[in-house]
């Protein structure tokens, strides 16, 4: 059973980074919600829109979770393998942030946040590992929490580093999405036919959540292996903002150094690929 402190820690984190977005996005004019954010055609707007619907979304998820009831709610259904989600999510938030003004954005994503937690504040322990309808696969209510604080982190990183490009991921977040690695790379695996493999990615990534292990990519699958004294093709030394921001596509391996304290020991033209073998959903 889940300890009561992570339990809180992570339902907190979903908080804290919700509420300190909401915070940033009140100083923002009409023309800032219009422009490019840094996730790849998505405005601010767009992205607030996203993470609007995805708070109610949650609120739907749990509390059907918590009624012992795992099946897509009315109008979803589980993806088959190799399916990408991400053109219809993103259609979907761009259209609400057409149809919508600013205020009612605002008002849509902190309803939604709220209402998750206030719901998240009557979890037991017991409750924390009742599985829940997730699009992919089913969840744990735990990881469907730990994967808002994700959502919120990211795209939160997506808006403010629009505004400013020192911007870092809060250590609360970072603690809790590094957990979440894993099942990214299986979710984001691009097989790659024609690339001459296999190629071994070693991270060593410092805390607040330290990451010592290997990547190793095949044609065709990946494995995950505790890192050795062997050679690795690229090694990726840096922060766990810096790891998180790479494995999520948002941190360019030739531009790095940039914005980031990220180190690449090996080839850069592997290092470079990385983000081929994993693209976002």
């Amino acid at each position: 059973m889940m300890e009561l402190p992570e339990m809180i820690r992570t339902i907190e984190a979903v908080r804290t980074e919700s509420a300190g977005l909401a915070d940033f996005l009140k100083g923002l004019d009409e023309d800032d919600w219009l422009r490019v954010s840094a996730c790849p055609e998505w405005k601010v707007g767009d992205v607030v829109a996203h993470l609007a619907q995805g708070g109610h979304s949650w609120v739907a998820y749990i509390g059907r979770a918590l009624a012992g009831n795992t099946t897509p709610p009315p109008g979803q259904q589980l993806l088959r393998p190799g399916d990408r989600g991400s053109e219809a999510t993103a259609q979907r938030a761009i259209e609400q942030h057409q149809s919508q003004s600013k205020q009612e954005l605002l008002d849509s994503y902190n309803s939604g946040y709220d209402q998750l937690y206030q719901l998240m504040l009557e979890l037991k322990p017991e409750n924390w590992e009742l599985p829940c309808f997730h699009r992919r696969a089913l969840s744990s209510i735990h990881e469907m929490v730990a994967r808002r604080v994700q959502e919120l982190a990211i795209h939160g990183w997506d808006i403010r580093s629009t505004f400013d490009s020192s911007h870092q991921l809060s250590e609360p977040a970072i603690g809790v999405i590094v957990g979440l690695a894993h099942r990214w790379f299986t979710s984001t695996f691009s097989p790659q036919a024609d690339a001459n493999t296999p190629v071994r990615y070693r991270f060593d990534i410092s805390g607040p959540a330290p990451v010592l292990e290997d990547v190793v990519v095949y044609q065709d699958r990946f494995d995950l292996e505790a890192s050795s004294s062997g050679p690795a093709a690229v090694t990726f030394r840096g922060s766990g903002n810096d790891y998180l921001l790479l494995i999520y596509g948002r941190l360019s391996v030739r531009g790095a150094d940039n914005n980031s304290n990220l180190e690449i020991d090996g080839s850069l033209e592997q290092a470079a690929l990385f983000n081929t073998w994993f693209r976002g959903v």
